[in-house]
């Protein structure tokens, strides 16, 4: 497994690519990128919690979980040859329509958390993600997103076909 570390600070694994000493991190996810690889269903990232994102306590407020899980989603996406943006260039807009999280432990400053995103159903119109954040081997919260596909009118609109190959 290979790791990538993003200008943002965040580290994106990114997996089936031999890596040579001489090849750089950007040129090895260029080239994934550009493959006839089907789309990914599942894609993990990892970072560490940071003290903006923490309460008085010292704990991960519960808000940024959801900032965390739409992290997780793009970054599938890009691991994949695609992006949002594209999407928005070809008129088509992605909202969440239905978003859940179960908290089963605490997250707390400084801690490195591994975020497992994972494509559960593409529909004609819907995309359903799970996600499921780690602190080492233990789950601290699992997940679910549901997303449809609109233009810019707000009309549900089919979900592109490179979601589902």
């Amino acid at each position: 497994m290979f790791h990538y570390i993003r200008q943002d600070g965040f580290r994106q694994r990114v997996g089936r690519i031999r890596i040579e000493p001489e090849v750089s991190a950007t040129v090895c996810l260029t080239l994934h990128q550009k493959s006839s690889t089907p789309m990914l269903r599942d894609h993990e990232i990892e970072f560490r919690v940071r003290y903006q994102e923490t309460d008085p306590m010292g704990f991960l407020h519960h808000a940024h979980y959801f900032t965390y899980f739409e992290i997780g989603r793009t970054e599938l996406l890009r691991a994949s040859g695609g992006s949002y943006r594209r999407m928005e260039e070809e008129g088509l807009l992605v909202v969440v329509v239905r978003a859940t999280c179960h908290y089963h432990r605490p997250a707390r400053y400084d801690d490195m958390l591994r975020l497992r995103t994972t494509v559960v159903k593409v529909g004609p119109a819907k995309i359903e993600h799970e996600y499921r954040l780690f602190h080492q081997a233990e789950l601290l919260a699992v997940g679910n997103v549901t997303l449809a596909v609109i233009d810019r009118q707000g009309r549900v609109q089919r979900v592109p076909d490179y979601f589902s190959t």
